[in-house]
């Protein structure tokens, strides 16, 4: 089969994906964020749960480049692994924040984009959530103030 390369590979802006990044850590409202609330009970909370959240670390870092066959080709694939520390998530949080780097690494988003967003509490412009079957929870630490009583 024939090598070819995804232009998406050849386009992403590693670079630029890593200041998106930067621009995400700190004390700041995640609201553009958050996933769209499923039923009345979901909704009412959504009114009154805090936006507020603070992200500690956001590293972006490529894992390995991938040649996947298909009967025509060898495409080349890029494997990319994003890692979040912080406080708390709102739902489908880490999902949009992921699918916005991916969207500024291709030029589908800029810088300004994800600061307006996170000013206003929305997007302008439209992305794409990354898929919940690579998201993968490695750690909760609760602090010395919270103790659980096993039974």
């Amino acid at each position: 089969p024939q090598q070819e390369q995804d232009p998406q590979i050849e386009s992403f802006d590693l670079a630029l994906t890593q200041q998106a990044c930067n621009m995400l850590l700190g004390h700041r409202n995640f609201a553009a964020f958050r996933g769209a609330p499923r039923g009345s009970d979901d909704k009412r909370r959504q009114h009154t749960e805090s936006t507020l959240c603070t992200i500690s670390t956001l590293h972006l870092e490529k894992v390995a480049d991938a040649g996947n066959s298909f009967s025509c080709a060898v495409v080349t694939t890029a494997t990319y692994r994003i890692t979040v520390t912080g406080d708390r998530f709102l739902y489908k949080m880490v999902r949009f924040m992921a699918g916005a780097l991916v969207a500024v690494g291709t030029h589908k988003l800029t810088l300004e984009d994800i600061e307006v967003a996170l000013e206003i509490g929305s997007f302008n412009k439209q992305f794409v959530c990354a898929p919940p079957h690579g998201l993968t929870l490695r750690n909760v630490t609760y602090g010395d103030e919270i103790q659980f009583d096993w039974v």
